[in-house]
């Protein structure tokens, strides 16, 4: 049984794969930095909003909610999108099926289908010779054998006929040994070269799968970079999404703050009081003037100005139902002469 030819040559370079590697790496490592900075963007938004202003007084709570809400959400669409990208990659020979191999300079494929066929056919034919080795190495080893015994035998069939130079059988042993150890020496021979032959074969099997499987590598590690760089422009756009998000929460989080009302500045006032407001302020006076500081139209909240037999009081100055004190006027600003 003849051992099968191996196929032509296959030639190829590991540049392409590597190159691969180091974009798909630098990839990975801009969208690490890109996702960082997204995830603090909003953070600091929303802590700039809740350390408020002096002077305010409070969130408005829709629009706290709202604004925390979006930032938060536009920072995990641009965060997720970018972490698609640093997930491991689990690829299988099926994933290069639509694969262009053309791209890999220095070897014949075109098509995945072809680089395994190739890649099978070569397995197969380096397993053929490794079995066919083994038997070949076995008959190898007997013909050896044989080859040392006809030798063995030949010497002492010599021996013998040199002892009885004259005995014919002797002499037509020492023929047939001679005949013998010739036809085991040719056999010995064709068995070591063909056992050459077939390792010869072997070797060419066995480098056209490390060939192939190179090219195979090159081609995996291009469609891991194609695949790294479609997720990064996915992510990109997720970005755009995110920004958009994120700056319609930072606005949001711009209003939340409410300022503190403005203190109305004082209000002189002329109390007119009634029965109520006398026993109210314990002072039996008809008039008295107070400022006010608060409060509201109906019932303001005053400071009375002393006077002889009623001190000052601080209270609340209803004017009307259910128990009025009395009146409330303004007392006119003095004209600038």
């Amino acid at each position: 049984m003849t051992a099968p030819t191996p196929p032509a040559a296959v030639t190829t370079t590991t540049g392409v794969g590597d190159l691969a590697v180091a974009a798909a790496d630098g990839t990975r490592s801009t969208a690490r930095w890109l996702a960082s900075a997204l995830g603090a963007i909003p953070s600091l938004a929303v802590l700039a909003a809740l350390v408020r202003a002096p002077g305010d007084g409070g969130f408005d709570p829709a629009s706290l909610i709202g604004g925390v809400t979006l930032a938060a959400i536009g920072a995990l669409v641009g965060v997720l999108g970018f972490a698609a990208v640093l997930v491991p990659l689990s690829l299988e020979t099926t994933d290069l099926s639509r694969m262009d191999l053309s791209r890999i300079p220095g070897q014949p494929f075109r098509a995945a289908a072809e680089l395994a066929s190739r890649l099978e056919a070569s397995r197969a034919g380096a397993n053929d010779a490794e079995g066919q080795i083994l038997v070949a190495h076995a008959r190898a080893q007997e013909a050896e054998h044989q080859r040392t015994a006809a030798e063995s035998t030949l010497v002492g069939a010599e021996q013998a006929s040199e002892a009885k130079p004259r005995d014919k059988a002797l002499t037509e042993a020492v023929r047939e040994a001679r005949i013998s150890a010739a036809e085991k020496r040719v056999a010995a021979a064709s068995a070591t070269a063909r056992l050459t032959s077939l390792q010869f074969s072997l070797a060419q099997w066995s480098e056209q799968v490390r060939r192939a499987e190179l090219v195979q590598r090159d081609a995996f590690l291009l469609h891991a970079a194609d695949v790294v760089r479609r997720r990064f422009f996915i992510a990109r756009i997720l970005a755009c999404f995110s920004v958009a998000l994120v700056a319609a929460g930072v606005l949001l989080l711009a209003t939340a703050p409410e300022p503190k009302p403005k203190d109305s500045a004082p209000i002189l006032l002329t109390l007119t009081l009634n029965d109520a407001g006398r026993r109210a302020l314990g002072c039996d006076v008809d008039t008295i003037t107070a400022v006010r500081t608060g409060g509201t139209d109906a019932a303001p909240t005053v400071i009375t100005v002393p006077v002889p037999g009623c001190p000052s009081r601080v209270l609340t100055f209803p004017v009307t139902t259910p128990t009025p004190l009395g009146r409330a006027s303004v007392v006119p600003a003095p004209k600038a002469s």
